[in-house]
């Protein structure tokens, strides 16, 4: 499926969720990531390692946990 960010035209996915459809996105674009998602979950060697909501999610935050790490610490 192809997104078409920065148009004046909903994406696809766009469309979906304002259906009500559940779309489960992978991606390491963190922009289509903060744009599309709802809720963004990172796995970090084979483990859910975060999960941030909509309104928490931030590019930092998810940058780090994609890395496992949140400033000194690794996330738990």
């Amino acid at each position: 499926m192809i997104f078409c960010f920065g148009s004046s035209q909903p994406s696809p996915a766009q469309k979906l969720k304002e259906q009500g459809v559940g779309i489960m996105l992978i991606s390491s674009d963190t922009e289509e990531i903060m744009e599309l998602s709802d809720r963004a979950v990172t796995v970090y060697q084979g483990h859910v390692n975060a999960m941030f909501m909509k309104e928490n999610l931030n590019q930092n935050d998810l940058l780090s946990a994609t890395l496992n790490v949140v400033g000194d610490e690794k996330v738990v």
